[in-house]
């Protein structure tokens, strides 16, 4: 191994751009001197005002010395110019809160600073995320409750949502943040089986749903006959109110039925209109659907059974969690070349659930049966930018769709928010 190491440095922030020119360095330096380097060489810039970076090389941090670095790489050479990308470093994400349930939580959205959680206990509470508090636990289902999403939160917080559940059914439900109660609900019957995973598409006129009985159901977003579903419940004190149980609530059933999958469908997203739905599958599928014609539009096929998928607008990328401890990106619009873009691993258990951040396409989050959440920059596959630590058993949800907090749920009934610290 060379005592040097040529080494070019680059950013897309031209701010901290640094002249394009190759140096030579120790091969022993890491990211702690490389940031003095950086520093040395802004000589324009007030010192104060310059970030601490973060260094990629490839398709990977840095987190190591340059030597052992190359050494680990089978395809790259120290005999090379090392193109260095370097990006101001993220603040860590710190606890916020921890709030526990009574049962394993199991799915998790988060929409203008309310958070949803669906629980093993038959119920879906709703909890407010500036500091954790309970507003609404909601008995609309009679048995554990799989997956939630929110169709919309206006400016005064009241909401509309929709949660799924192995009694087979999907529950939409009207709040009312002024009054704290739940004004109504509608009751979706149609699947034949445990009903896993539900997504609102980006206009709010639909909801998809997929089901252990391989169909995906696409429904209306739109309640009915609201003001008949609403009890009054005296147990609950002063002035609240819950749901009527789910067979006394206004019914509907699916506007259409998509039958493809050979195994159940483990989780659904909307891409960028309300016409394409993504579904995957235990059958080691993903499938995108065209929504209006009933039709599959795309089919990739993985090695291993899939659990989640999250479809990024901005990035037109999707991300897939399976049974493994790999998390792949797609391109689902490519005709030619390779579907799978990258491949994330780091985890040490099956990778349950993966959401993209909303705002910022470049960043991700992850849950796994190890226990832990996991930070990704797309541009590092085999290291994330942070683990985050505090579930004690698998994580089975997490969401990023706002920037400022990542929420998630785990077997060990606790739902654990952290403020993400990611501009």
């Amino acid at each position: 191994m060379a005592n040097q190491i040529q080494v070019r440095l680059k950013t897309t922030n031209d701010e901290f751009a640094v002249p394009d020119s190759t140096t030579s360095v120790p091969a022993s330096v890491g990211s702690d001197q490389l940031n003095k380097l950086v520093h040395s060489l802004l000589t324009n810039l007030d010192k104060d005002s310059i970030p601490d970076f973060d260094f990629f090389i490839a398709d990977d941090l840095l987190r190591t010395s340059l030597e052992d670095f190359v050494a680990a790489r089978e395809d790259i050479s120290s005999e090379h110019v090392l193109d260095i990308l370097y990006l101001e470093q993220k603040a860590s994400p710190e606890p916020q809160d921890s709030v526990n349930h009574d049962d394993w939580v199991a799915g998790i959205d988060v929409r203008n600073g309310l958070i949803l959680s669906a629980c093993y206990d038959n119920t879906v509470c709703l909890w407010d995320a500036k500091d954790g508090s309970k507003k609404q636990q909601i008995p609309s289902h009679t048995a554990p409750v799989r997956d939630v999403a929110f169709i919309d939160v206006d400016e005064n917080k009241n909401a509309t949502f929709v949660s799924v559940s192995h009694d087979q059914t999907v529950v939409l439900h009207k709040y009312c943040s002024e009054t704290n109660t739940i004004e109504g609900i509608n009751v979706g019957k149609g699947h034949a089986r445990s009903v896993d995973c539900v997504s609102v598409d980006p206009t709010k006129q639909y909801v998809a749903t997929g089901s252990f009985d391989t169909n995906l159901k696409i429904w209306s977003a739109n309640l009915t006959n609201i003001d008949e579903a609403i009890e009054e419940d005296g147990d609950e004190g002063s002035g609240s109110k819950k749901a009527k149980n789910s067979s006394k609530a206004p019914t509907r059933t699916p506007l259409v039925t998509i039958a493809g999958h050979k195994e159940g469908i483990a989780g659904v997203t909307w891409m960028e209109s309300a016409t394409e739905v993504i579904t995957c599958s235990w059958d080691h599928t993903i499938r995108i659907w065209d929504a209006e014609m009933a039709t599959i539009k795309t089919e990739l096929v993985g090695n291993k059974a899939f659990f989640d998928v999250s479809y990024s607008p901005e990035k037109k990328m999707l991300l897939a969690a399976s049974c493994e401890r790999t998390i792949r990106m797609y391109d689902p619009r490519s005709s030619e070349g390779l579907i799978v873009k990258s491949a994330y691993s780091s985890h040490q258990g099956w990778v349950s659930s993966v959401d993209w951040c909303k705002g910022n396409d470049q960043m991700f989050v992850s849950g796994s049966h190890d226990s832990l959440l996991k930070i990704w920059d797309v541009r590092a596959c085999k290291t994330p930018l942070f683990d985050l630590r505090g579930h004690s058993d698998q994580v089975l949800a997490v969401s990023w769709q706002e920037p400022a907090i990542i929420v998630s749920g785990g077997a060990d009934n606790d739902m654990k928010i952290f403020k993400s610290n990611v501009k």
